[in-house]
């Protein structure tokens, strides 16, 4: 096992992501929300398994009420070590909706919602940088702020060298 975190956005510092769309367009907001890096003494076939909990708010932090709905997509990169040379992008794509038009302060949908994956892929040997990147988006004359890490979030790195 090259890398073993049950704590990879720690609750203390979770990463917050704004989006507003404007009257006649979508909304939305990317970044990376966690990276590392991991070395391969030989080539290997690398098991990834992540899981990022996102919790779903208004602009202003206020619980959703309108209907509409809001997306969370996380996926992961592989670049080497520095970043700069992107290996393999868009795995493990994996996505969350949250839509809420119930009123009242005991009816409302709120909590964390996980999106999981597990992509695998083959290396040669060397050191990588890994990110797990997300986007949160919204319906035209909406907006969300997403917020990641509030929960429990989960990377294993796994080498099975040839």
């Amino acid at each position: 096992m090259l890398i073993f975190n049950t704590n990879v956005i720690p609750n203390a510092s979770p990463v917050v992501l704004n989006a507003t769309a404007t009257a006649s367009a979508i909304g939305t907001a990317t970044q990376s929300v966690y990276n590392t890096t991991f070395t391969l003494a030989r080539p290997a076939i690398v098991s990834i398994f992540s899981s990022v909990s996102t919790s779903f708010a208004n602009a202003a932090g206020g619980v959703i009420t309108d209907g509409s709905p809001r997306i969370s997509i996380s996926w992961i990169r592989i670049s080497d070590s520095t970043g700069a040379t992107i290996i393999q992008d868009n795995m493990g794509l994996s996505s969350v909706s949250h839509v809420n038009s119930l009123t009242g302060a005991t009816t409302n949908v709120t909590g964390n919602y996980q999106s999981a994956s597990n992509p695998m892929l083959s290396l040669p040997a060397g050191t990588y940088r890994l990110d797990i990147f997300a986007l949160t988006g919204c319906s035209s004359g909406q907006s969300v702020r997403a917020t990641y890490g509030t929960g429990n979030d989960n990377l294993y790195v796994k080498a099975d060298y040839f």
